[in-house]
């Protein structure tokens, strides 16, 4: 029997919706009518609430046989009515490559693109399928496509033997004729400052992707016409290793522009394609178990402004990353890990701060997911009471570091007010988070030590 969490119920297009997580993190959606009634989504309405939760950000995980059915519908719920998708389908529906079959063999000897197994991958790890499958956290073989996809830097010693030194580095980048002068010192600049900041970080990928590199210049215009976002300043393209920044930017330390650049170098730091002529082998953060984009983003974001020699609080995603920025705090999370274990390392470590077996760090760090689309999209609808539940996380776990049985009630109020003060710092007002929920959480916590209080918190 297959089990789901639910995450969330929301509205699209006058349609009530919930959407579940199985064990491996894959979605699964429902619709809801007047009477409360479940009932399984039209392929055709899956595909359109996937796109709203889900950028093509060329997530990198293989789990494709030509030959097997993809069942997105848990047993557990009901035999009948199941939206059935093969593999073959989904690209079909998602993708605009033309020929889908030469892309999907057994042959080991016919290889499969770089970029079509990126853009592939992205939408069929993203829906539930019916299996049971314990996958390894550190690594996956796609015997089909003949892909090697490491998660963990421990395991790629064969791979990259080099041990790599700042010099290293350099000749790596002076060899690089893609990249001019001036970013040829930013580069450098950024590998300096992570051996300084984190001396055990793994440059090997970081090394493998400098060989080839381009940083390309655009307007703001042409930025738009690729990226489909107006306010886009900077991207990292997996597939071509390429960085596509705005033009005549001088990137000077305490400008927006120098954090762009640091942000997109740190994607370049933590994925890598190497072509061989026995196997392909992807080296990313992402495994099969875990693959959040946001927890992606938030944490390249703290890795990329923690590497400067002052503090920068205005960072890029910045609710999601002030929220991301707590739980590193509180767990004492050590952002060599970005570099070196699987993104499923940081769930898996706050599940472990939290004595945590159901799994609640996914389910939350879904609900922050949600959050930045819906923000961002004014066709989704979704009760503001439903991320209420990011906030009772982050007070759980920052009450548990910073209140004990020997504060005082009025030293809590005051740690109570720094926990708010870090969650809505430089936050648009339309995200209404609900701060009242602190101080409310705060009552129950204190209340859960023993220490007693006279009067309630009025905020």
């Amino acid at each position: 029997m297959k089990e789901y969490r639910k995450i969330i119920d929301f509205k699209y297009n006058h349609q009530k919706y919930s959407m579940y997580l199985d064990k491996n993190n894959r979605h699964l959606f429902f619709k809801e009518d007047n009477q409360k009634k479940l009932s399984y989504v039209t392929k055709e309405e899956l595909i359109i609430l996937a796109k709203l939760f889900l950028r093509n950000n060329n997530i990198m995980m293989i789990e494709n046989n030509k030959k097997e059915i993809i069942n997105i519908i848990p047993k557990v719920i009901t035999k009948t009515g199941a939206v059935v998708i093969t593999s073959n389908l989904l690209l079909n529906l998602f993708l605009k490559t033309p020929n889908i079959e030469e892309h999907t063999t057994n042959q080991t000897n016919q290889k499969t693109s770089y970029e079509t197994v990126l853009e592939k991958e992205q939408y069929l790890n993203y829906f539930s399928a019916y299996d049971d499958i314990e996958y390894n956290k550190d690594y996956y073989y796609d015997k089909n496509l003949n892909y090697l996809f490491i998660y963990n830097t421990d395991y790629i010693d064969n791979i990259l033997t080099d041990e790599i030194s700042l010099e290293t580095i350099y000749e790596t980048i002076d060899k690089n004729n893609n990249i001019n002068k001036k970013y040829k010192e930013l580069i450098k600049n950024y590998s300096k400052d992570i051996l300084n900041k984190y001396p055990d970080a793994d440059l090997r990928m970081l090394n493998n992707n400098l060989k080839t590199l381009k940083i390309i210049e655009f307007t703001d215009s042409q930025m738009y016409n690729i990226t489909g976002n107006s306010d886009c300043f900077g991207f990292y393209k997996r597939e071509n290793n390429e960085i596509y920044v705005l033009e005549n930017k001088e990137y000077e330390k305490g400008t927006w522009e120098y954090q762009v650049i640091y942000h997109e170098l740190s994607h370049v730091l933590r994925n890598t394609y190497i072509e061989d002529s026995e196997i392909q082998i992807i080296i990313q953060s992402e495994n099969k178990i875990f693959n959040n984009e946001i927890t992606q983003e938030s944490l390249n974001s703290l890795f990329a402004v923690s590497l400067f020699d002052y503090e920068e609080k205005i960072i890029a995603y910045q609710l999601q990353s002030n929220y991301y920025s707590i739980m590193v705090d509180c767990i004492d999370y050590d952002l060599t890990n970005y570099v070196n274990k699987p993104l499923s390392d940081f769930p898996d470590s706050l599940n472990e701060f939290n004595n945590d077996k159901k799994g609640t760090a996914e389910e939350i760090l879904e609900l922050i997911n949600i959050q930045y689309y819906d923000y961002s999209n004014d066709s989704i609808i979704i009760d503001n009471n439903e991320y209420n539940r990011i906030i009772d996380y982050l007070c759980k776990m920052y009450y548990k570091k910073y209140i004990d049985e020997n504060i005082s009630y009025e030293e809590a109020k005051k740690i109570a007010k720094s926990l708010e003060n870090k969650i809505i710092f430089n936050v648009p007002d339309n995200y209404n988070i609900n701060t009242r929920r602190i101080y409310t959480n705060l009552d129950e916590y204190m209340s859960n030590i023993n220490i007693n209080h006279t009067n309630k918190i009025m905020k």
